[in-house]
Order: structure tokens, then sequence, then C-alpha cells
């Protein structure tokens, strides 16, 4: 860039609770939602915020690194916790250091909107430089998006998570600049588990199946005559959850989806199926194939047999303020609330506390895990450490069951930033100006973006920073970083390989806006997860049953 022309580029950040989870039905005494920018004690300006990328290494006394290291974790001026905007107001103090001159103007979006937004303005031809969000508001291929291949070399891509990148890759190029993943995980107890004759450790490797998931949720059902007064704690043709804690042993018993967004568990059962959206984009509802219908029937029968709690609403209320963290068996939350329950679970508060700071020439990397070699083959005499040591009491955490014989790929969310270019064209300066942006904000500190979820930093900078404040067990954050990185299948010739999918729609479908989905998807859901609809009623009112297409 040329250091005597100034460029002024536009950022786009989606909104995303930091500092705490904002509880979903704001209970008494549940964490509380994330303060407003401007708000509270103003926080000190940082002392050496500037180390972000490194690009200066070597001046002013700083120690040099070389060229295909990756850069030092930069220190916060404090412990936080900071809310979404403070963190971003560092992090660009930080930028301006290092490009003074490159002026980033914010533009601030709620979730909900953010998607939309910038499909509008795509279809005007006038995007932002850089547009910060995560699942489905990521665009892919778009004429107007900037590559990252030619800007990227290739020894930096070791500092990315692999399968962040390769999941936004199309027409051999890579279009996205991660910055977090966040896998959507369902649980197991492992002791329930081992109770249903099932290795905890190969099912957290190697995913798990509906009939896997089944026989878990026998073991983990109450006893007959136990206390609940009917099946599953006390859990009826209708659905009601009664107590989660009334079980004999204070565990909820069979399986526990969360359905206050009646959407969500089937979403997670069907991405993992990899069934690409929940709709077309003429408006048809792909969940009424052959798909969702098996899907459903499954439901249904576990739901029969006394095995499934659907919690949802006032259900939902009293599941949170109650015992909903001891369940032994659950799916269908988001990786935010998944956080929160096995926080409470653990008995870990929200808030944070003063951490060391990693400091220079700790390593961290990608590698493939012990036992593995990098394309994929096992290295035939290494052993893998147990994801689930042996004796180990707590939580697996799994990717959604899937029918057996069928590949089980971990589900994950990926946060990043795409670069996109105007049909007005600004000239080359100004795409590099932007791309630096999107460089520096996916490596600067991004840990602190996965502070109230349940997600890991995609740049070994931070992840060197997240390691070590992670406040979870060390079982539970090797299991989260494995699921990250996607479950052990086999491949054609039978090699072991990685496979994830993204999270919620493939990304080279389009994301249906959530006004759409509560229209169409959502009301026959809610009535199915009350006992007032059937699995074929539900098909029928999407739609369907649709025909597969011809071969």
């Amino acid at each position: 860039l040329d250091p005597l022309r100034t460029h002024e580029v536009v950022l786009w950040e989606t909104e995303m609770p930091v500092a705490v989870l904002a509880d979903p039905f704001r209970l008494p005494g549940g964490p509380n939602p994330e303060p407003r920018h401007g708000r509270g004690r103003p926080l000190p300006p940082p002392a050496n915020a500037g180390q972000g990328s490194g690009a200066d290494g070597g001046k002013a006394g700083k120690p040099a690194r070389r060229r295909n290291e990756p850069p030092p974790v930069p220190k916060l001026p404090g412990p936080g916790p900071f809310t979404h905007r403070e963190y971003l107001d560092l992090a660009l103090e930080a930028f301006v250091r290092e490009h003074p001159n490159i002026r980033v103007r914010v533009v601030m979006l709620p979730a909900a909107e953010a998607g939309r937004r910038l499909q509008q303005a795509l279809a005007d031809g006038k995007p932002p430089d850089v547009f910060g969000g995560w699942g489905g508001a990521l665009v892919v291929g778009h004429p107007l998006q900037v590559p990252l291949d030619p800007y990227l070399r290739r020894a930096e891509r070791r500092w990315y998570h692999p399968t962040a990148l390769a999941l936004y890759r199309a027409g051999r190029r890579h279009w996205i600049w991660p910055r977090w993943v966040a896998p959507h995980a369902w649980w197991a107890d492992a002791a329930r588990v081992r109770a249903a004759g099932l290795d905890p450790d190969r099912l957290a490797r190697e995913g798990w199946t509906l009939e896997d998931a089944e026989r878990v949720a026998r073991a983990a059902a109450p006893r007959p005559g136990g206390a609940g007064g009917g099946p599953a704690g006390g859990a009826g043709r209708g659905g009601d959850a009664g107590d989660p804690g009334a079980q004999g042993d204070g565990k909820a018993g069979g399986l526990v989806l969360w359905a206050s967004r009646p959407d969500l568990p089937l979403h997670q059962l069907l991405r993992a199926r990899q069934v690409p959206a929940p709709l077309a984009a003429q408006g048809t509802v792909l969940w009424a194939g052959p798909e969702g219908q098996a899907v459903l029937d499954w439901l249904e029968g576990m739901r029969e047999a006394g095995l499934l709690q659907a919690v949802g609403g006032e259900q939902g209320e009293a599941f949170l303020a109650g015992d909903g963290a001891g369940t032994s068996l659950a799916g269908g939350f988001t990786p935010g609330l998944s956080r929160w329950l096995l926080e409470r679970r653990l008995g870990i508060r929200p808030e944070r506390k003063g951490r060391p700071v990693v400091e220079p020439g700790q390593e961290a990397a990608w590698a493939a895990p012990p036992g593995w070699a990098g394309d994929g083959a096992r290295d035939e005499g290494t052993q893998d450490p147990a994801l689930v040591p042996p004796g180990f009491e707590g939580l697996v955490l799994l990717p959604p069951p899937v029918p057996a014989g069928q590949p089980r790929p971990a589900l994950v969310e990926v946060g990043g930033l795409a670069v996109f270019r105007q049909e007005s064209y600004k000239g080359a300066e100004h795409t590099q100006a932007a791309v630096e942006l999107a460089r520096f904000l996916s490596r600067w500190r991004t840990d602190v973006l996965t502070w109230r979820a349940l997600a890991v930093p995609a740049d070994v900078t931070s992840l060197q920073a997240w390691r070590q404040e992670f406040p979870l067990p060390e079982t539970y954050r090797r299991q989260l970083e494995h699921l990250s990185l996607g479950v052990i299948n086999p491949d054609r010739r039978g090699r072991p390989q990685r496979l994830a999918v993204a999270f919620p729609v493939d990304p080279a479908a389009g994301e249906p806006e959530l006004g759409v989905l509560a229209r169409k998807v959502w009301p026959p859901l809610a009535e199915f997860w009350a006992g007032r609809r059937e699995a074929a009623s539900v098909i029928r009112a999407w739609g369907g049953p649709l025909t597969p297409p011809p071969p």
C-alpha cells in the first residue's frame, strides 16, 4: 500500500454476546444481557495492542520473528468482560497503529438482520468492504467477493483452522477469513454410555447412530416405579417435560431436546444428514422429503416409548431454572446455551477473572492428532490419546446422531470475515486495504469472541490464549477441539479422515430469513413437540411428502 494515500474501509460487524450470555428467559439469578456500548466503566487504552499481526516485529525493541511463524499473542488491557464493540475498538486501535493510512468506519448489525442486509447490498452492487458474521450470513463465491488465495501465502494457511477454511472453499478458492468455530454438540453422560454397552471414547471420536442414541436413552430413563410418575420423568404422549430434576437419581431421564425454538433439534438432525437447507430457493420446504419424514418418525417413536422430552416455552423456563444442567442425554442447544449449561453443571461462574497471558515462544498449531498423518492416513503403531479417559464420569460431547451406515459428520458453525469489492471499482489498493483489515481481525484475540459460546478460535495465535484460559476441564477442551475439526470417518479406501458440515446451511445454499421459517416451518413443529400432531401430519403441513428427484 502507498503510505502517502489514505483509504477508508467500511466494516459491517454482526453483534454477538461476548461479555455474558443473555439468558433466553432472563431468569432471576441468571446471567444478564450484554450491556450496551458506552455504558459502564471505560477501559484503559491497551499498552501493547499493536502486537496483533506482527507486521512490525523487530522494531522498537520487539523481538523479531521468523517469516513463517504466526504472530505473538497480544495482551488485553484487563481481564474483561468486554462487550463486542469494546473488543472491536481494542482490535481497531491495534490495527490503526500498524496501518495508520487505513481508516475504518464500523457499522454494527443485529444478528437477525445481518444476512438480509448483506444480500440487499450485494443486489445493489454496494456491499461493505469487509463483512463480519457467521453461519448462513456468510456467502461464498459471489461475483463481488474477493477470495483469500491471492493474499494468503501457503505457509500462512497453517495458522488457520483447516476445517473452517475447507468448509468455505468453492471453485478451488477459499472465501472466508475464519475467526471461530462452534460445534453444535449433543451430550451424553459417560457412565450412561457405558451402561448402554457402548464405548464413550469411540463415540466421541467417531460419532454415533440413532440406534446408539436410543440405547443410551433407555439406559438414562428412570426405572419403572421411580420418581417422576411416568415414562421419562412424566413425559407422556403430550410431550410434557415435567420436572427434569425429578428422576430417582436427580438427572433427567431419556433424551432431552431443547425445543424452545421448535426447528432447532430437527435442523441439527437433518443438517447432520447433509440436507442443505430448510427451504429451497423457490420456497419449497426441503424437510418435507424422505429425510425429514425419517427423522420425525424416529422422534415420534422415541416419544411413544417414553424416551423423549421436548422442553420449550414454560417448560423450558422451568428447565433452565431447575436442574436442566443435570440432564444426562440432551441435544438441540445452541453453542451459547450449551456453554451456559455446562458451566452451571460444573459450578463455574460466568464472570472472568485475571489469568496469565501466554508468553511469546509457546507454540500452538492445528496439527493432526497423534497417530494420524497429514493426508488422513493413520500411522501404524501409534496410540491415540483418549478423548474420554477411562473412568471419566462427566459428559461426552457428540455430533447429532445419524442412521447406521451413513457418514457421521460433526456439525460446526463458523464465524468469519468476507471481503468485497463494489460495482464501482475503487482500485486494487483499496481492495488490499480491505484484505489487510480482514486478515488482522481474523488473528487478533479471536478467543474473546468465544468467551460465551462453546467455540474454538480459528487462528493459532488466539488458540494459544484460549487453551490457557478455557475454564472447563481439560477433557472438555480436547473434546471440543476434536469436534471442531470433524469426527473420524472412513474414506472411499477405508482410510480414516475427518468429516464436518457447516451449520445452519450448506455454504452454497442461501439461508432463509428467520421470519419465513417462523411462518412456514415452525407452527407444525411446535404442535408436534406438544403432542398435537403426528409426524405424517407435519410433513403434509409442509406440502409433502416430496418425491425424491430421479437419480
